[in-house]
């Protein structure tokens, strides 16, 4: 018999997905789910997090590796991420769409070797315009675009 080891990453992963999806569903619990002709507010959150929990369960079990060695994680390339979305959500209130936007892009895209800011600036862009066209425009979320 082959002895494997278990890859942290993917049971950390695997168990946040699940603790997630598992907190989605006891919190959408409290809504009432309707009929299958009317589905009331619980429904649908209910729905996702039971997807959410699903999905959890591969990643389980791809957590079982048979590899002798195991990487460990890069946190010069997790921690321009984690400041990016920080970046965003205390960004979007005070700033504006578009400078969160940027925010999130360009702080990720420090976590790329090499950094390629050209390239990430005109993904910023992109995905900036395609922000408030969708959040602004079409869904009219109160969102400023700017300041």
């Amino acid at each position: 018999m082959k002895a494997f080891r278990i890859n942290p990453q993917e049971l950390i992963g695997g168990l946040a997905l699940l603790g997630f999806g598992g907190a989605v569903m006891a919190q959408s619990s409290q809504y009432a789910f309707g009929t299958i002709n009317r589905p009331g507010p619980g429904a649908f959150p209910f729905g996702v997090g039971a997807v959410i929990c699903l999905l959890a369960i591969p990643v389980l079990l791809e957590g079982r590796i048979n590899k002798s060695e195991l990487a460990m994680p890069q946190l010069d390339r997790i921690l321009p991420i984690i400041l990016g979305i920080v970046a965003f959500a205390l960004l979007i209130t005070t700033l504006g769409l578009v400078a969160a936007t940027f925010a999130v892009v360009l702080l990720a895209a420090l976590a790329e070797r090499p950094v390629r800011l050209p390239t990430a600036t005109i993904l910023a862009t992109g995905l900036a315009v395609f922000a408030v066209v969708v959040f602004i425009v079409l869904l009219k979320l109160r969102l400023k675009a700017f300041w």
